[in-house]
Order: C-alpha cells, then sequence, then structure tokens
C-alpha cells in the first residue's frame, strides 16, 4: 500500500476548521457584495469547496470499497462453509 492510499479501517470523515469555514463565507459575502472583485471571490470559494467536497467523496469511496470486501469475503465464507460439506460430506 502507498504512502498516499490510506487503510479504510484507519479512515476519519475528513473535519473543517471554523477558521475555515468563516473565510469562506466571507469570500461569499464579499462575492456579492462587490461587483467586480466579487467574482473572483466567489470564483475562489467555490474552489475551494469543490476541494472539500473532494475531499468527502474520496473518504465515501474508500468507505464503499471497504464495505463492498467485507460483504465479498462474507460471501466467500458463507459459500465455504454451506457448499464444501455437500462435496466433502460422501466419499466416492
Amino acid at each position: 500500500m502507498s504512502d498516499t492510499e490510506l487503510n479504510p479501517y484507519e479512515m476519519k470523515l475528513p473535519e473543517e476548521s471554523k477558521a475555515a469555514k468563516i473565510s469562506r463565507g466571507a469570500l461569499q459575502a464579499v462575492g456579492g457584495a462587490v461587483p467586480f472583485a466579487g467574482g473572483i471571490c466567489s470564483a475562489i470559494a467555490g474552489t475551494w469547496s469543490e476541494n472539500e467536497q473532494e475531499k468527502i467523496n474520496r473518504f465515501f469511496e474508500h468507505w464503499v470499497r471497504m464495505i463492498h470486501d467485507e460483504l465479498k469475503e462474507k460471501e466467500d465464507t458463507i459459500i465455504e462453509t454451506e457448499v464444501s460439506p455437500l462435496f466433502f460430506r460422501y466419499p466416492n
């Protein structure tokens, strides 16, 4: 496993600081109040929000992958415990 890829069992939902929320809110407020510079501020705030959303999306992708792997493992275990005895119960 590479350094950039986290273990899904150790992952935690990304948290955002209060300062980041206030800063982004201020950018959006300026974006609505100042016509020309406001567009630039709104673009910055939008990009920032998209980056935060991407972190959340990656978290959920890892979480869904972890659940899928867990279900696959359980399915394999059920198949092994239910089907294997049928083939090995009676000798030929």
